[in-house]
């Protein structure tokens, strides 16, 4: 790249090398900034798709769980659907059973055995005893209420004195 120079004395060709120099020493700092333009712009690129292909990645497994929740769903429901299913078979085979027993006992002349109360006495025993037991323990409740309505009231009476005393205290 050295150019002749118009003179040819020893300062006139060290003033064309040192030119030269820095013309070369331009050219390679234009490259490196190319260079590392190029990079950066390449490495700009690189993230954007990136953070595309992130976002895409993300709204993928968004989906898949969701399908994966749905059929979930989808199976707990037909699970449910069968357990109900299977309890009103249930339920319509004892009524049915039920119907069918009682027939059989109407055919057959059994009649449901008379109770106590059809049989003249007004009560069972059992069940007077229990009447009875319940009306004491009520008759016990309401007198703890009642005695414990008269302490609190007492009480009451007690902390309004007090407080009166109090303030006459104070004042006086």
């Amino acid at each position: 790249m050295e150019r002749q120079p118009e003179e040819s004395g020893p300062k006139a060709r060290k003033a064309t090398r040192t030119k030269d120099k820095r013309r070369e020493k331009a050219a390679r700092t234009k490259d490196k900034r190319r260079e590392k333009a190029a990079r950066t712009k390449g490495k700009r690129r690189e993230k954007a798709t990136r953070t595309s292909d992130q976002g895409d990645r993300r709204q993928k497994e968004r989906e898949i769980k969701e399908r994966k929740g749905q059929k979930e769903r989808e199976i707990k429901e037909r699970k449910g659907q069968k357990e109900r299913e299977i309890k009103e078979r249930k339920g319509k085979k004892s009524e049915r059973s039920r119907r069918e027993k009682a027939k059989r006992a109407r055919d057959q002349g059994e009649k449901r055995p008379k109770r106590a109360r059809d049989q003249g006495e007004k009560r069972p025993k059992r069940a007077r005893d229990q009447g009875e037991k319940r009306q004491k323990e009520r008759e016990i409740k309401e007198r703890k209420g009642k005695k414990e309505r008269e302490i609190k009231e007492r009480k009451g009476k007690k902390s309004k004195r007090s407080r009166r005393e109090k303030a006459t205290r104070a004042i006086g």
